[in-house]
């Protein structure tokens, strides 16, 4: 072999190893963006537990947090409560009529 072959061979593997070096590089870096993506998801599923945990606090307290009326469910969606004095006033709980709005809502399902 001669010299410029032999330097022409290890500028091939140079750059072979270049090559596996950025695709070890590549690699990991997926790993970290999935354990990323994990974490993310992770802590989004806790956040959507706690604020479940709380809404179902509230509706098995019965009352608004905001104004203490009366919660009531609203049917036109599963597990949609609202507070007693929110709405149009044909809409309202007859308690609630001719009082002021509370715009409290919340969902347990």
């Amino acid at each position: 072999m001669t010299r410029t072959e032999k330097q022409a061979e290890r500028a091939r593997s140079a750059a072979s190893r270049q090559r596996g070096k950025q695709e070890e590089d590549e690699y990991w870096a997926s790993v970290v963006r999935l354990q990323e993506r994990r974490a993310e998801k992770q802590a989004a599923a806790e956040k959507r537990e706690a604020r479940h945990a709380e809404a179902q606090a509230i509706v098995s307290k019965g009352t608004c947090p905001d104004c203490g009326a009366k919660l009531r469910r609203n049917l036109s969606l599963s597990g949609w409560w609202q507070c007693g004095r929110s709405g149009a006033p044909g809409f309202k709980s007859p308690e609630y009529e001719g009082t002021g709005d509370c715009h409290f809502q919340t969902f347990t399902a």
